[in-house]
């Protein structure tokens, strides 16, 4: 009598393709919520181009920085978006990106900003510089890479 020949996956085989299939999610989730948060960050900090160049072309102009946002056309709450809090001024051209992590992700817990600083190069044109201000240390991995830098705050 001929033996007919085995067809499918062994319980052993199927239980491999199993675990591949559960470390690669285990390693490429987290990833992916990383890359979420941060694309919503971003977004925040792109938010603030409008100001910076409104802060830009006043400075240049005038020589010294307006008293607040209003005085270059500005209104505080074009930065309050679905995860942005409106901008904060401080003054001399500072500003401040609060990002509402609430509505990012309820599970992260703490501050993240990012200062948007500005000084005065050779010509009188204006250059920008992003810091973390006073972000938790542990959020600061979310911020574009050109704003983790560490800072004093809202200090020049």
């Amino acid at each position: 009598m001929k033996q007919k020949a085995r067809e499918g996956f062994t319980l052993i085989e199927l239980m491999i393709v199993v675990a591949i299939v559960v470390i690669l999610l285990v390693l490429a989730v987290p990833a992916y919520n990383k890359h979420a948060i941060r694309s919503k960050v971003d977004g925040c900090i792109t938010n603030a181009t409008v100001p910076k160049a409104s802060l830009s072309e006043y400075g240049e102009a005038v020589g010294i920085w307006p008293p607040d946002l209003q005085s270059v056309g500005i209104s505080a709450a074009l930065g309050d978006t679905q995860y942005c809090n409106a901008f904060t001024y401080i003054g001399k051209g500072v500003f401040v990106v609060k990002v509402d992590l609430d509505a990012i992700d309820p599970g992260i817990y703490g501050t993240l900003e990012a200062v948007m600083r500005p000084r005065f190069i050779d010509g009188g044109t204006v250059e920008w510089r992003c810091t973390p201000g006073k972000s938790s240390l542990e959020n600061i991995k979310y911020l574009t890479p050109d704003c983790r830098g560490f800072s004093d705050e809202y200090g020049g």
